[in-house]
């Protein structure tokens, strides 16, 4: 289970994400990542994008040169938001539990764990909070809701991970508005 989330965050954050950013600005993902690496930092050690937001502005200014009426617009609305690392969390973690249960889950009930739990992470907030929603999807497919407090052993380390992962895609949606608005 923890090596499926952080196998899936990690491409994400390596692969999905900077190969989109590319292909809409034709620009290197790594000088957005390297610019972001002291909020990631900060934002896996506090696990809290919200408290990560003023170092976030700060690099993207100082280190990006992303205009700071961008990155005070972007930032804030993507720690609400843009909580990709989240869903993927919500969405393994859902079906891990399935998978305890020796439930056989459908394609359209893969689907359906999926969208509600990328809908439910946009809620979320800038705070730690995704084993809350997990209860609302696990109810949304009919499936037990006793195991959850065991995903709360590992809930620290991924909750970081999760942060870091957001955190770098705040980073690079602030980078895409600013290319798109000089373009």
């Amino acid at each position: 289970y923890v090596l499926t989330v952080l196998t899936g965050l990690i491409l994400h954050c390596i692969i999905s994400v900077p190969l989109l950013y590319f292909l809409i600005t034709r620009n290197n993902p790594l000088l957005v990542a390297k610019g972001m690496m002291q909020a990631i930092v900060t934002g896996f050690g506090t696990a809290s994008g919200g408290a990560t937001l003023p170092i976030s502005m700060q690099c993207l200014e100082e280190n990006c040169k992303v205009d700071r009426r961008i990155s005070r617009f972007v930032l804030p609305l993507g720690s609400t938001i843009n909580m990709d690392g989240n869903a993927l969390y919500e969405a393994v973690a859902v079906i891990f539990i399935a998978q305890l249960n020796n439930v056989d889950l459908s394609i359209s009930e893969v689907i359906t764990i999926s969208i509600t739990a990328t809908v439910a992470s946009i809620g979320l907030g800038s705070v730690p909070a995704g084993l809350v929603s997990i209860f609302l999807i696990l109810n949304t497919v009919g499936l037990p809701v006793k195991d959850v407090p065991m995903l709360l052993t590992v809930d620290w380390l991924l909750d970081r991970v999760r942060t870091a992962v957001n955190l770098l895609g705040d980073g690079y949606a602030a980078a895409t508005v600013q290319h798109l608005l000089k373009a």
